[in-house]
């Protein structure tokens, strides 16, 4: 099996994904649907918001199965790829190859399926009947689909491609409780060479960074500013720049904001 050519990324596997209440529920169906392939009853959609794991465990699902069924057929992509794709595929006159090309896999994982591309589908006739005929061959075939989005099926416009989500199994991931932001922060010092003192890792965890993205973040750039400066990593260093960090971000959300204020006062 070469992993390049399924999209799959290597090192998003179930050994180093974090646990924690906020995603137990969902990092275990992802293992659950490992063991099912060929006897699909239902498919799997995972949801939440940014940053919260929903892609790297549908990137461990991509790796389990791999490793288990060396030729299995299998594909990861963005909504937003695939819908590209597909436009190319009518222009050139090669429908029926793209089709054929997502019919014949044993497990299809479609990542970023938010709100905003089922609108997209539901506005758009052609791409939703491809979409919908692939789906109904792999439902047929029993194939395993694995969906990631920013919200639940039941949000998404009516049309029949909702009638076969509605089968899925769906499963949310919430932001990560004190404990896991912990974890978080300690994992991401360790694998650049840093370990970070409790009372570090209390403070970070206390902060409002909401999402798994935001706190390695914080650790990256904690961690380049201190190389770079040479300074010891403290407490009362960590907490100046992740500071600095907070004041960066209000300044530039600031100038946006103002940018925009002067745009709109400069149409009317």
């Amino acid at each position: 099996m070469n992993v390049k050519k399924t999209n799959i990324k290597i090192h998003q596997n179930f050994d180093v994904f974090l646990n924690g209440e906020s995603n137990k529920a969902a990092n275990q169906a992802a293992v659950d649907y490992t063991s099912q392939l060929g006897n699909q009853q239902k498919w799997l959609w995972l949801y939440s918001g940014t940053g919260l794991g929903k892609t790297h465990l549908l990137h461990a699902i991509g790796n389990k199965l791999c490793d288990k069924h060396p030729n299995i057929k299998i594909k990861q992509i963005h909504t937003e790829t695939f819908c590209l794709s597909l436009t190319k595929a009518m222009q050139e006159d090669k429908l029926h190859q793209f089709i054929k090309s997502y019919q014949d896999l044993d497990c299809l994982l479609l990542d970023g399926m938010t709100f905003h591309y089922m609108r997209y589908f539901y506005s758009n006739h052609h791409v939703r009947k491809v979409l919908y005929t692939i789906l109904v061959s792999l439902k047929k075939s029993k194939s395993l689909v694995v969906f990631t989005s920013d919200s639940v099926i039941q949000q998404s416009p009516r049309m029949n491609i909702k009638r076969l989500l509605n089968r899925c199994k769906q499963v949310s991931l919430s932001r990560p409780e004190t404990s896991l932001k912990k974890r978080v922060a300690h994992q991401t010092a360790l694998e650049r060479g840093f370990k970070l003192s409790n009372e570090i890792l209390t403070f970070i965890s206390q902060q409002n960074d909401d999402n798994i993205l935001e706190i390695k973040g914080v650790i990256w750039r904690i961690i380049s500013e201190v190389k770079g400066t040479g300074e010891l990593l403290s407490l009362n260093v960590v907490k100046r720049l992740y500071y600095m960090k907070v004041y960066s971000c209000c300044n530039i959300d600031r100038v946006n904001r103002q940018d925009e204020s002067m745009q709109s006062s400069n149409g009317r």
